[in-house]
């Protein structure tokens, strides 16, 4: 059974990462040591981060790295 307070409280984690945006780095690939909270910018993505550039990543255990996707513009 799905946990609603755990729901919630990842949708304000992820709320939290992207409103308040204090990126550590911009590099190619996740960082190993990454900690909770640490906040990215795709380079260029490299391993696990290919097709992911110029979007912002956070780590959040024990997911590892959460990548939001940008909104493509319409045609």
């Amino acid at each position: 059974m799905l946990d609603p307070a755990a729901s919630l409280n990842q949708a304000l984690d992820t709320i939290d990462a992207l409103l308040q945006m204090k990126v550590l780095a911009i590099p190619n690939d996740p960082s190993g040591s990454a900690s909770d909270g640490d906040r990215y910018i795709v380079a260029t993505g490299i391993g696990a981060w290919v097709g992911k550039d110029g979007q912002p990543a956070l780590c959040c255990r024990p997911r590892q790295l959460a990548i939001f996707p940008r909104k493509s513009s319409p045609e």
